[in-house]
């Protein structure tokens, strides 16, 4: 029986060795300029997580602005950068938010995330090596590709034992008219591939949890490593 539990132990221990070594060369070079968000990720692996998946909403190309909250002194450059964090842990599913500008720290909660974890691991192979195609439209007998250099996009990263699944999907790729009048020929390719399909289900669960309020956000009081630390020795719920 204690050759078995020692086994047992290695065996978790190597597991979640190989998971930082994935994590580190992949998510590290995606996400190596927001530390709170590396941080906050290596601190689930090493507490033996076995799914995380990291969901931002972003803009490229958009204005700059200096944001001042009016019941704090709290301000920043630019607009903060919003991650929703959601993992599996001994069975239990959780989620959490992150910023690396805001002037918040949002608690964490137990969260239902069967309907996402059963699709992304049934549609996995699909989703890994899918395609989303730029908007093509036809004019006269040409066959024209746009692009454009400002847009908003969702970033969408899941972190499990095997590998890491990292893409982004830019908005204006589902846009069913280029230029108002010409016809995207790849909308409904795009529109019906398994990326999109699951982008969608997460922006239904954030919508839940943002309708029901159930993410409490805090002004900042300690710093983020005591935060984190709150996080772990409660069991992630607070």
């Amino acid at each position: 029986m204690g050759v078995v539990s020692h086994y047992k132990k290695d065996m978790k221990l190597l597991i979640t060795i190989i998971f930082a070594l994935i994590f580190n060369l992949t998510f590290g070079q995606n996400f190596q300029n927001d530390s709170i968000v590396n941080s906050f990720i290596k601190g689930l692996i090493s507490k033996g997580t076995d799914t995380i998946l990291i969901y931002e909403n972003g803009c490229v190309g958009c204005e700059d602005l200096i944001v001042l909250q009016k019941d704090d002194s709290c301000f920043y450059y630019g607009k903060p950068k919003i991650y929703n964090i959601f993992w599996r842990f001994n069975g239990l599913s959780y989620a959490s938010k992150l910023s690396n500008y805001d002037c918040y720290e949002y608690d964490t909660i137990r969260y239902d995330m069967r309907l996402i974890w059963d699709f992304y691991f049934k549609n996995k192979k699909l989703i890994k090596n899918e395609r989303i195609l730029p908007p093509t439209y036809i004019d006269k007998k040409d066959t024209l590709i746009v692009d454009i250099d400002h847009y908003s996009y969702f970033q969408i990263m899941i972190i499990d034992k095997n590998e890491i699944v990292d893409y982004e999907i830019n908005d204006y790729y589902f846009s069913k008219t280029i230029n108002g009048k010409n016809r995207n020929l790849n909308y409904d390719r795009n529109s019906k591939s398994f990326r999109k399909r699951l982008q969608i289900q997460i922006e239904n669960e954030i919508k839940n949890i943002e309708d029901k309020k159930s993410i409490k956000k805090t002004a900042y009081n300690t710093r983020y490593s005591a935060w984190l630390s709150v996080i772990f020795t409660t069991g992630f719920v607070r």
